[in-house]
């Protein structure tokens, strides 16, 4: 007779997998992914669009879910989430709906196939896999907090050699700029950790060290993600001379970096939660959304993606009622102009207006207005 598998072993499973099982379409098909979050419309209710449900695809809460309109109650791992599906939101803890969710994930992922001994060998793989995975997933927690709190022991740039390079070089005046975020920072002395020598595992010197201007890397819901560094010379006339002046640590993707609250002048939280929406503006650097805030006069809500890469990736937001995508003059370049139409679509299939503003003339929007 065949052994009965356990919850924690079907979820251990399952985790293998959350990314198949969130999309079947007996669960909650339809969603979009953006910085490890999918988000799809709730499957047990008449949602008008995404934005509250929300399924964990990445760290200690993988699987899991939540529904942010009631999360004291609404909310679960893997399992959990399956019998929420198949239950329609009903008593989705209870025996029952558990039972029904573990025969669902048993079919769905073979496992009613395999032999005792087959079963318990490709246990012991899933919860190396799952080992490993989690183990990644705790250094990038701790990379992440290490650099949230190097960039909370920091100021804001205003007054610093990082005021002095947005507006001397790149024609910025941040104190013309209302309605700014908090969200760049300025360190005097920073090591440019690429500049390291070593001999073999062996550190052998140290990178050279310059001032930097730090940006926060936040996700769809304000929480920090990344920290992005540019190093500037001594002086802020310019970039350090170095290979790469601008690095970026951990990853990124889905998140952006927020510079100005629009008319608003709320975080995109407090708007949100007083049912207010605006225009938003979204470039691929720092200092084009900057120029394009301060063309605005501070009135345009403003993010930069990061990278062009990353436009797919733009978490939606309800404080959004449009996007105003800035394109730079690649046209040339086969793999900007595609990443470019994928950012493009997929702002589009948020429902929402888009508006394309492109360059012309220099490289991108700062080199158009002060080229």
């Amino acid at each position: 007779m065949s052994k009965r598998l356990s919850i924690p072993e079907i979820k251990a499973h399952a985790l293998q997998r959350v990314e198949d099982i969130v999309a079947h379409h007996d669960i909650c098909p339809g969603g979009s992914i953006h910085g490890g979050i999918y988000t799809p419309r709730n499957p047990t209710r008449n949602d008008a669009r995404p934005g509250s449900f929300v399924v964990y695809l990445r760290g200690a809460k993988r699987g899991g879910f939540v529904e942010y309109a009631n999360p004291d109650q609404e909310k679960g791992d893997i399992v959990h989430l399956v019998a929420y599906c198949l239950t329609g939101g009903g008593d989705f803890k209870s025996r029952d709906a558990l039972s029904r969710a573990s025969h669902w994930l048993i079919d769905f992922l073979g496992l009613g196939y395999l032999s005792d001994t087959a079963r318990s060998a490709a246990l012991e793989r899933v919860r190396r896999d799952n080992g490993k995975r989690e183990s990644h997933e705790e250094r990038l927690a701790t990379f992440r907090k290490t650099n949230f709190n190097l960039f909370r022991q920091t100021a804001p740039i205003a007054g610093t050699i990082a005021e002095i390079y947005l507006r001397d070089v790149r024609g910025i005046d941040i104190a013309a700029i209302p309605n700014l975020e908090e969200d760049l920072h300025f360190h005097p002395g920073m090591e440019w950790w690429m500049g390291r020598k070593r001999d073999g595992d062996r550190l052998v010197a140290k990178g050279p060290y310059f001032p930097v201007m730090l940006a926060a890397i936040r996700d769809g819901r304000g929480k920090f993600l990344s920290l992005h560094r540019t190093y500037l010379l001594p002086d802020g006339s310019g970039k350090a001379p170095v290979a790469k002046p601008k690095l970026i640590f951990p990853d990124f993707r889905g998140g952006v970096i927020r510079l100005c609250r629009g008319s608003s002048n709320m975080t995109p939280e407090d708007a949100a939660g007083q049912g207010l929406a605006e225009p938003c503006g979204i470039s691929e650097g720092i200092e084009d959304g900057l120029t394009m805030a301060q063309g605005a006069q501070g009135q345009l809500r403003s993010w930069a993606a990061v990278a062009l890469s990353n436009f797919a990736n733009v978490p939606d937001h309800p404080c959004v009622s449009a996007w105003m995508i800035q394109r730079q003059n690649d046209w040339g370049k086969r793999a900007a102009v595609s990443a470019f139409e994928r950012g493009k679509a997929h702002f589009a299939n948020t429902g929402k207006p888009v508006v394309e503003i492109a360059a012309l003339g220099g490289k991108d929007l700062n080199e158009t207005l002060n080229g």
